[in-house]
């Protein structure tokens, strides 16, 4: 297994491009999973050839932190927007670090405005969480809270479709760069 794993590692992808270390241990891990069915559930093999091959050593993916003048620009451009919520999910993404399922799935009975926390119901290990607002955000939702709909419970009627027409606009060309996960990761979303 190890040959063909080199061999796997040396050639190209479709694109043309040198593959990925860490591409190459997810295709192991996932050839190694239907041989452990194999072996386990439906007795086909004797044993999995794959189970004592060591991972290749992955470069950790560079993250990099918008810096003060790209903040205040992207949230100039959310401002501007045509979602009155977009603004407001940026500010908390920037400023809580909470998941953009988190944000998009706030309910108004979740935000306790006295003590400025967000009750997030649902995690992504699934236990329930607090996250201190800002007064910057507490601020924005009391102004969200003011034009709401009552009939909606939900803080934003926003879905997961990416806006890439005004932030994209505002922001992207020539003024900062960045990088799309960076983006996707902040909640640049609007309804339809």
């Amino acid at each position: 297994m190890s040959t063909e794993r080199k061999k796997l590692l040396e050639t190209s992808t479709y694109r043309g491009a040198p593959r990925n270390p860490a591409t190459v241990n997810r295709y192991f891990s996932s050839l190694s999973g239907a041989l452990r069915y194999a072996l386990r559930n439906l007795r086909w093999i004797d044993e999995n050839p794959c189970l004592n091959l060591l991972k290749l050593k992955e470069t950790p993916k560079e993250r990099r932190v918008l810096t003060g003048d790209e903040e205040m620009r992207l949230l100039q451009a959310c401002k501007e927007s045509h979602s009155p919520y977009l603004y407001c999910i940026t500010l908390i993404a920037l400023t809580t670090g909470a998941r953009k399922g988190e944000i998009l799935a706030l309910k108004w009975d979740c935000i306790d405005f006295e003590q400025r926390l967000a009750h997030i119901r649902d995690s992504k290990n699934g236990r329930p969480r607090r996250i201190a607002l800002v007064d910057s955000v507490t601020e924005e939702l009391r102004r969200l809270y003011g034009i709401r709909q009552t009939v909606n419970p939900v803080v934003s009627k926003l879905t997961s479709k990416p806006v890439r027409s005004n932030v994209g606009r505002a922001v992207l060309p020539g003024e900062i760069s960045l990088p799309s996960y960076k983006i996707n990761m902040i909640c640049l979303f609007e309804s339809p």
